[in-house]
């Protein structure tokens, strides 16, 4: 399973509740991959511009130093 479905299906999965960074990485990443924050940052990068470029009603955001969550829009 690709890296940025992954990330997306944790975070759908936490119903709305904050991933941490580290969370992220021991779930996405395997053991034998070196895994940063800013590999966690990047792949976050991509999953918000793809869900923009469809006009998604759910946009990831973050807590600095605590992670990340989705947000639903229900315009």
């Amino acid at each position: 399973m690709n890296k940025e479905l992954q990330i997306i299906t944790l975070l759908m999965k936490a119903n709305g509740n904050v991933v941490s960074q580290d969370t992220i990485s021991k779930n996405v990443w395997d053991i034998e991959s070196y895994s940063t924050s800013e590999n966690v940052w990047v792949f976050i990068s991509y999953l918000r511009k793809k869900l923009e470029s469809i006009n998604s009603k759910v946009k990831i955001k973050s807590i600095r130093y605590q992670g990340y969550y989705l947000e639903y829009n229900n315009d």
